[in-house]
């Protein structure tokens, strides 16, 4: 999508997260974050309206003449229900992959502590079932907003997929979107050096080379499996 003439790829950036950090002060531990009273709740839709300008000003400072800012965070799911408060017309895709080849593509990247559930493999299948439920409460409660992606499917026809995505964010056809290997922007995310290749097979079916040794992560993958 970045490759597109209308498009800016701002990468993955934290953006969406510190806004949604700044609603906190209405949360009361084992309560809702809504407000209760209707002074709080005035307050809290003021915040909300505040929170979205302050970072749609951040995105358009960065988008020029584009039409469209893409943020591609992964942890970015978290954060739809805020998302929708700020900008109820914004647009999800969401990439699912096999959920044994997520997790293990998680597994063998150098997070560190910052995602601290990816070095251990109970733990990232217990963290994929869970965001598995989040996503799937999201579809359900907002269809029109979100559209979803199959990584597999991409591989197999890019194109088709491409179109697919471009049509739910409303834009035309860029035949740059193939070539997205040869765009000179920078790059700083854990995929630097896939962005700067075609489309590749290989990572299909990646765990199975794996075999007994990925027993813990199946266990705790069972809810989601076939």
């Amino acid at each position: 999508m970045a490759s597109h003439q209308e498009v800016i790829g701002s990468g993955e950036t934290f953006s969406l997260g510190t806004s949604a950090a700044g609603l906190n002060k209405f949360r009361v531990d084992g309560e809702e974050l809504l407000p209760k009273t209707e002074n709080s709740l005035k307050e809290f839709r003021e915040l909300v309206t505040d929170l979205g300008k302050e970072l749609l000003d951040k995105m358009a400072a960065q988008a020029s003449n584009a039409k469209r800012v893409i943020d591609k965070m992964p942890q970015n799911f978290l954060y739809i229900g805020h998302l929708h408060l700020m900008f109820p017309n914004a647009k999800i895709i969401h990439v699912k992959r096999n959920p044994v080849d997520t997790s293990v593509s998680n597994f063998c990247a150098n997070f560190g502590s910052s995602l601290y559930y990816s070095n251990d493999l109970t733990s990232l299948g217990q963290y994929y079932v869970a965001y598995n439920g989040l996503m799937e409460h999201w579809k359900e409660s907002l269809p029109d907003n979100i559209l979803e992606i199959q990584y597999e499917d991409v591989v197999a026809d890019l194109e088709k997929n491409a179109r697919r995505m471009l049509e739910f964010i409303d834009l035309d056809w860029d035949e740059r979107c193939l070539n997205f290997y040869q765009h000179t922007r920078s790059v700083n995310t854990a995929n630097f050096d896939q962005v700067r290749q075609p489309t590749y097979k290989t990572s299909v079916g990646r765990h199975e080379r794996y075999g007994d040794l990925l027993k813990p992560l199946l266990d705790e993958l069972k809810p989601v499996l076939p």
